[in-house]
C-alpha cells in the first residue's frame, strides 16, 4: 500500500504487504511485511523517534549554551 505522494526510483523489488506513509521516497529494495516512512526510506518508528528528537532540539541546544 502506498500513500499520497509516494515515490520510488527504477529497478527495486519492494516486498509483500509494505506499507508506505505518504511522502515517503522509496531508493532502495524493502523487505516483505515493513511498515516504511520519510526519505530515504525507514522503518515508521524509527522515523517517528527522529520527528520527536527533532522537536526537542531547541531545548537541548539551550541547555548546551548554558554550560
Amino acid at each position: 500500500v502506498l500513500g499520497g505522494q509516494v515515490g520510488a526510483v527504477d529497478h527495486i523489488t519492494i516486498g509483500d504487504r509494505v506499507r508506505a506513509g505518504g511522502q515517503c521516497g522509496i531508493v532502495s529494495d524493502v523487505e516483505p511485511n515493513q511498515d516504511i516512512w520519510g526519505l530515504p526510506q525507514r522503518p515508521i518508528m524509527d522515523f517517528k523517534r527522529e520527528m520527536i528528537s527533532l522537536r526537542e532540539l531547541p531545548k537541548l541546544m539551550k541547555r548546551l549554551k548554558k554550560s
